[in-house]
């Protein structure tokens, strides 16, 4: 690995330019090359780190340390010698390394839903821009390439520190026959479930009181979905997300948790591969899908579920919050809930009772 030394900070922390006379869509890609090249000479160099995602290796080329740490940690259980990369990421920020923003050739009306780039977003080159975090995600598909620029790594968000390049990843991942899905997973080696709904619906803490039983954990809030008979969960990250009332009643996690000093949301971050590694599982052949729901009573029951409900638990979440979804992602899901079955799980207050629960389905299924 390469390590760079340290560069003289950009006080402006100034977002990408718009620049009437920047070159077309084709030549973007090559302006971002040439933006974090002259990031990563200002550092002192690439940083390279190489992970293994459903089987694809990738390559995180870091221009220096300041994105290195966070955006790094979430795929630490992924981790791999080097190796030949399917995808390579160049990441950089303009503060740490004195380097000048990328010029996107359009204006301050382009930015659809999602942040996808209007007129950037098609055929091999896909622009994403974060509002929040003022970030700009770019993959060039034909060239196995990616790009993720910051202002300053002071501007990082909950996003970036727990599920870093989700969109660039999910449309890269979709080329490549994999899903990203907005569902939990926990299990054995031998077979994991699917912990699917929409927001609220308890995906999370279901995940999560599963941390202190015999279960593994594959993810908490997004997991890697391949082809199969019967189809299989990879992880993606080893972060996980907690809030206060959650934690109330689980007062055993807050041990993972770790500092996220530039966040303001809501949610604590818990780090398993640094703290609690042994429970997680690369991944498993998927056994059944699992809808969640929160009831009043302490103790934690199942049923059976149908196919239609399913769906309705993996297609909303998971096409709603990420760019480039379309009818071949319902297609993709569809073909998923058709190839399982489906439990519906009565969570009870008591946390203790759902691990046994799912226990019981891994073993029905």
């Amino acid at each position: 690995m390469t390590r760079a030394g340290r560069a003289a900070a950009d006080p402006s922390g100034s977002s990408p330019s718009i620049d009437s006379e920047a070159p077309d869509r084709a030549a973007l890609a090559e302006e971002l090359a040439r933006s974090s090249q002259e990031g990563a000479e200002s550092a002192g160099g690439f940083r390279d780190r190489y992970f293994r995602l459903a089987g694809l290796p990738i390559r995180l080329r870091f221009a220096g340390p300041a994105l290195e740490g966070p955006m790094s940690l979430p795929f630490a259980h992924l981790e791999i010698e080097p190796t030949p990369a399917a995808l390579t990421v160049f990441l950089w920020d303009s503060d740490s390394t004195a380097s000048s923003p990328p010029k996107p050739p359009w204006g301050l009306d382009a930015y659809l839903q999602h942040g996808r780039v209007k007129g950037h977003f098609e055929d091999g080159l896909y622009a994403i821009f974060q509002r929040g975090s003022q970030s700009l995600l770019v993959l060039d598909a034909d060239r196995g390439r990616g790009f993720f620029w910051i202002g300053s790594a002071g501007r990082l968000e909950m996003l970036d520190f727990g599920s870093p390049l989700r969109a660039l990843l999910h449309i890269w991942l979709d080329l490549q026959g994999v899903q990203l899905v907005h569902s939990a997973a926990v299990g054995r080696p031998d077979g994991c479930v699917l912990i699917a709904g929409n927001a609220g619906a308890g995906k999370s803490s279901t995940a999560l009181a599963c941390i202190p039983s015999a279960l593994g954990h594959l993810g908490d809030d997004y997991c890697l979905v391949s082809d199969g008979a019967p189809p299989r969960v990879s992880s993606l990250y080893s972060s996980a997300k907690i809030d206060i009332s959650t934690l109330a009643r689980m007062p055993g996690l807050g041990r993972l948790i770790i500092p996220t000093p530039t966040s303001t949301a809501p949610k604590a971050l818990l780090d398993l591969h640094a703290k609690a590694p042994e429970k997680l599982i690369p991944s498993a052949e998927l056994r059944a899908i699992v809808l969640p729901s929160i009831t009043g009573d302490s103790e934690t029951s199942f049923r059976r579920s149908t196919r239609p409900e399913a769906l309705a638990g993996l297609a909303p979440s998971t096409m709603l919050q990420l760019p480039g979804t379309s009818e071949a992602t319902l297609t993709r899901l569809s073909a998923l809930a058709r190839a399982v079955p489906a439990y519906r799980l009565e969570a009870g207050t008591d946390p203790a009772t759902i691990p046994p629960a799912i226990e019981r389905i891994l073993e029905e299924a």
